[in-house]
């Protein structure tokens, strides 16, 4: 584990202790199932624990990688270097009239079935796409 410990103290002063995890695999977050470790994955659940992870990471010259689903994602043996930021818990989706916000953690398919809920159109394709 390479990651820098000043990084890891503020990102636990941002971050609930959960929502930050330690040489994960990264099969285990990929639609392929494979990868080596991750040095650190924070979730963050607002957008502004997103904008501080950033600052950190660049205060701290650390890399990051926004990480969604997953899918279709190849990651080598060795892993990732540095913060892999993965937007799983900013998952809300809101109907307001005629449109659809949602976040960007949301998966299509969610996205899909709200539009279909709400009668709108335009996301059909959509429907399958993980």
């Amino acid at each position: 584990m390479n990651q820098n410990k000043e990084l890891l103290i503020e990102l636990k002063s941002i971050l609930k202790e959960e929502n930050i995890v330690l040489d994960s695999p990264m099969k285990d977050h990929t639609s392929f199932k494979l990868g080596g470790p991750a040095d650190i994955i924070v979730y963050p659940t607002n957008y502004e624990e997103v904008k501080e992870i950033i600052k950190l990471c660049n205060k701290h010259n650390e890399s990051y990688f926004i990480l969604g689903n997953g899918s279709n994602l190849l990651v080598k043996d060795g892993g990732i270097r540095g913060v892999v930021i993965k937007f799983s818990k900013l998952d809300k989706v809101e109907v307001v009239e005629n449109r659809i916000i949602a976040q960007s953690g949301v998966l299509l398919c969610d996205v899909s079935d709200a539009a279909l809920e709400a009668s709108l159109t335009g996301l059909e394709f959509a429907c399958g796409i993980p």
